[in-house]
């Protein structure tokens, strides 16, 4: 289930690098457009998380961090155009 909610944040997270690469009006914005942003699981294929935990994923400075609940996961990241690499 972790493992399931990390891939659904990744994929969202690529997937909004890429409109906001698009979007981007300055050269450093366009170089690292989630870069101090953080993120909160709404929904996975339509399921809500279970009641009372969050689920979490921040970019900063190159390093992603985050919170399952009783899990907590980190790693690295980069951003080049339009994709990202975890």
């Amino acid at each position: 289930m972790i493992r399931q909610i990390i891939i659904a944040l990744i994929i969202f997270g690529a997937i909004l690098a890429g409109l906001l690469t698009a979007c981007a009006g300055t050269e450093a914005q366009a170089a690292d457009p989630l870069d101090g942003t953080a993120w909160e699981l709404a929904f996975y294929r339509k399921t809500a998380p279970i009641p009372g935990s969050t689920i979490t994923l921040s970019f900063n400075d190159g390093e992603i961090s985050g919170s399952a609940g009783c899990n907590t996961y980190g790693g690295v990241y980069q951003v080049d155009g339009s994709e990202i690499s975890i």
